[in-house]
């Protein structure tokens, strides 16, 4: 037999029922007993013999009366009253006295029946338990949505386009893109609290927060409420098991997501200055026109993946397993829009070894640097120095660009290319304080000193740069 005992307050009264609990364990033949109390009184029970399971409420009644139901008790014994006038302080049955209040004032939302906590004697109780109590309110939802249709002509602001722009605007200006998430301050403290607090840098990679959410759900009674709801409007236990509202619903989507591929795609064109012509929503397949003149088509995946990467979109300038990286394609684009001379790709002039990209005039060369194929696994601690040093020995400038810096720096980059291939056409001469080994060219002055080749870290990724530093003579 399962009995359930319930005292909230306070040290004295609960100490008062614990023969109680000894009577019904001695008397009562394979008794099992819970006690429910506040958590701040758990030291005066834990300890306590003649007690199977104690249950501490903390703050959610919700998820306790769900624990509780599990539990199926034959008896509850409960030695508090929940609306007794006598627990009340002195001040507060003095205001009940002057203002004529004879119960126990509750909280105003139809739905709750918890009571409400006092302020002062001017201005006596709060109208709701909590904020999500007055959120939940059916007469504040009421008109709330009145006030939203009158002034946006939707349910809730947030359905309105203008309070949608607003956010866009406003999240543009702030982060530098339409959401927080999409600015990478916001993205590095949020992995850096997610690693701290679960290891992880990302929530759907916690099993901690996976359980978490599924016992949130569980105890949420959401699927008992969203069936009540379902039956009372459409007469089934889910909107879908409506013939008339499951096509809707499919058409609705629909054209949701057609039309969020469309701003999203137009989005990306416009970052590249192109021109969309048609989009196949079937097939998922887009067909735009480049700055370039070029018609082509180029499926919605590798559409996202060549604009997070900041490489050249059109299929036609940056052809499909062309043999070199799109990003690569991406810096060739960038040199021939600034230089207009002789520009080769991939000669073979360093014994047996090539330059990506060569500016023979200017004896001038580029190579862009792949992480993972210039990695340490990749290649050995010497191969770019040994590279850069062949070339030298042909009289050539070799430049090191490395994919990571291509990927968040590239418009730096972008800009000193231009005024080393300035520096080269001009045959400018002089000294840099300072200089990244990776762009040296010999119009900077002597190297003075030789370091080892030094080992960094990108993304994830151990590299070896060209492995010497420029200081002035």
């Amino acid at each position: 037999m399962k009995f359930l005992i319930i005292r909230f307050s306070s040290i004295g009264d609960i100490v008062l029922t614990t023969p109680v609990i000894r009577c019904l364990k001695q008397q009562v033949p394979d008794a099992t007993v819970h006690f429910l109390t506040k958590k701040s009184f758990k030291n005066i029970l834990v300890h306590n013999p003649y007690i199977d399971k104690l249950l501490l409420l903390d703050e959610s009644w919700e998820l306790m009366i769900h624990e509780l139901k599990i539990e199926e008790y034959d008896y509850i014994i409960k030695f508090c009253q929940q609306h007794n006038l006598e627990d009340l302080p002195f001040k507060q049955k003095i205001y009940h006295a002057i203002n004529n209040i004879s119960n126990i004032v509750l909280c105003k939302n139809p739905d709750c029946n918890n009571s409400v906590n006092y302020k002062n004697s001017t201005i006596g109780y709060y109208e709701y338990c909590s904020v999500r109590c007055i959120s939940s309110d059916p007469n504040i939802k009421k008109i709330k949505r009145e006030k939203s249709i009158a002034k946006f002509g939707t349910k809730t602001p947030a359905e309105s386009e203008i309070i949608k722009n607003k956010i866009v605007k406003s999240n543009n200006e702030k982060y530098g893109g339409n959401s927080p998430m999409s600015n990478k301050l916001i993205q590095y403290k949020s992995k850096k609290t997610l690693l701290k607090n679960y290891g992880v840098d990302s929530p759907s990679k916690s099993e901690e927060i996976l359980s978490k959410r599924i016992k949130s759900f569980k105890n949420s009674g959401y699927k008992e409420s969203y069936k009540k709801t379902s039956l009372e409007k459409y007469g089934v236990e889910h909107p879908w098991m409506n013939k008339d509202i499951h096509i809707k619903s499919i058409e609705k989507i629909k054209i949701t997501k057609n039309n969020l591929l469309k701003e999203l795609v137009i989005n990306k064109l416009n970052s590249q200055n192109d021109e969309l012509l048609d989009i196949d929503y079937d097939k998922r397949i887009i067909k735009a026109k480049c700055k370039n003149g070029h018609t082509y088509t180029i499926n919605r995946h590798m559409l996202y993946s060549r604009n997070k990467l900041n490489t050249i979109l059109c299929t036609i300038c940056n052809p499909i397993y062309s043999g070199i990286s799109g990003m690569e394609v991406s810096l060739l684009h960038h040199i021939k829009q600034v230089y207009q001379d002789e520009i080769l790709s991939n000669e073979r002039i360093l014994n047996g070894k090539e330059i990506d990209i060569y500016l023979p005039k200017l004896k001038l060369g580029f190579e862009f640097n792949g992480l993972w194929w210039h990695s340490e696994e990749n290649k050995p601690i010497n191969y770019h120095i040994d590279k850069y040093d062949e070339a030298k020995s042909l009289g050539i400038d070799l430049i090191f660009i490395w994919e990571d810096e291509w990927l968040y720096n590239q418009e730096s980059i972008k800009n000193t290319i231009l005024d080393i291939i300035d520096i080269k056409m001009n045959n400018i001469h002089f000294e840099l304080k300072f200089c990244s080994s990776d762009i040296y060219i010999s119009n900077f002055g002597k190297i003075k000193e030789w370091i080892d080749p030094i080992l960094k870290l990108r993304m994830n990724l151990e590299t070896y740069d060209s492995g010497f530093i420029i200081i002035n003579n």
